[in-house]
């Protein structure tokens, strides 16, 4: 069958549904935390210096050693990080020196501190002291720390969900050129978060985002290039910024340059090489990708499916190449 005789086009919604989506999640900056496991306060604290020999009483007769010394480890985190012989836990001995270096000032410190207040290690969670010590080191000017601050204002990640906060944080750490910070401050800009919705300024931090190499950043830019909102509409620039987010692996974008290939809007009409980029959004995990490779697998002939298949896994291994530096 010859490749222009394709009778049964992919579904279009398939392969533009993804342009719509502008507000992509991020990632999140810690590791989900342990589900709470404490007593209240007025748990005794008798508990913790149970005599070895209450061990061989009859309720733990059953017990193996294993069992025994998890149960002791329970006990001890429950009774505040106190252990048996009346000694503290490692993990309040390592609060306790945190704790001593963030109160002398050190940033690095203090946003460990409030980490640990976050999570609940060595002390029970408060979110309140959490807030209070990365706000310390936030205002000692380090991006990273202002943007992890502005970050969980934003998500409401175990603290107060507050969008003036978050845009007033990460605008901080934005100015000092953080991509992600950049890149989130836009979002907000897009839809009114926080801060006036304006796709102007939006589209200013994309770019300085984008410049910077951000996958993400790069996809929105050509997004709003491609709707025409803060900038005027121009498909070859959309096709440009989705590339580059492609090329780095970003499935949403390799998705949609797949449709643009296919379309022949902002780049020259290719059907392989929007089958090669649907393959590989396909091998990213996008669902409307996998959808569209079957239409292309159905009207294809057999060397047009392998013309595109060994495309998509040289720049496949070009792309883990780049990601692996």
């Amino acid at each position: 069958m010859a490749f222009g005789a394709a009778k049964t086009p992919p579904n279009q919604k398939i392969l533009q549904a993804a342009q719509s989506r502008r507000n992509h999640p991020f990632p999140r900056p810690f590791n989900p935390p342990s589900p709470p496991n404490r007593f209240p306060n007025s748990f005794p604290i008798s508990a913790c210096l149970l005599p070895p020999k209450s061990l061989k009483t009859k309720r733990f007769s059953k017990m193996d050693m294993k069992q025994i010394s998890s149960l002791l480890a329970a006990v001890a985190l429950l009774c505040g990080g106190r252990m048996a012989n009346g000694q503290e836990s490692e993990e309040v001995q390592r609060f306790n020196a945190v704790r001593e270096y963030a109160e002398q000032g050190d940033a690095g410190a203090q946003f460990v501190l409030g980490e640990m207040y976050r999570k609940g290690e060595g002390v029970p969670e408060d979110k309140v002291e959490a807030a209070k010590w990365f706000r310390k080191a936030a205002e000692q000017g380090d991006a990273e720390r202002q943007f992890h601050l502005g970050f969980m204002y934003y998500d409401g990640y175990r603290m107060p969900k507050d969008y003036v906060e978050a845009a007033k944080w990460l605008r901080k750490a934005a100015e000092q050129g953080h991509a992600i910070a950049q890149t989130i401050l836009g979002v907000m800009y897009v839809h009114g978060k926080g801060v006036p919705q304006d796709d102007v300024e939006a589209v200013k931090w994309f770019r300085k985002a984008a410049e910077q190499g951000l996958a993400r950043a790069q996809d929105m830019l050509g997004t709003m290039y491609s709707k025409g909102e803060g900038v005027p509409k121009d498909k070859v620039k959309a096709a440009k910024w989705y590339r580059k987010a492609a090329e780095q692996g970003h499935a949403i974008a390799q998705t949609i340059l797949g449709g643009m290939y296919y379309e022949g809007k902002g780049v020259p009409q290719n059907y392989v090489e929007s089958y090669v980029w649907l393959l590989l959004a396909k091998a990213n995990g996008h669902e409307k990708a996998s959808k569209a490779i079957s239409v292309y697998d159905k009207i294809f002939t057999l060397e047009q499916v392998e013309k595109g298949q060994a495309r998509a896994a040289a720049l496949h291994r070009l792309i883990e190449q780049k990601s692996a530096k």
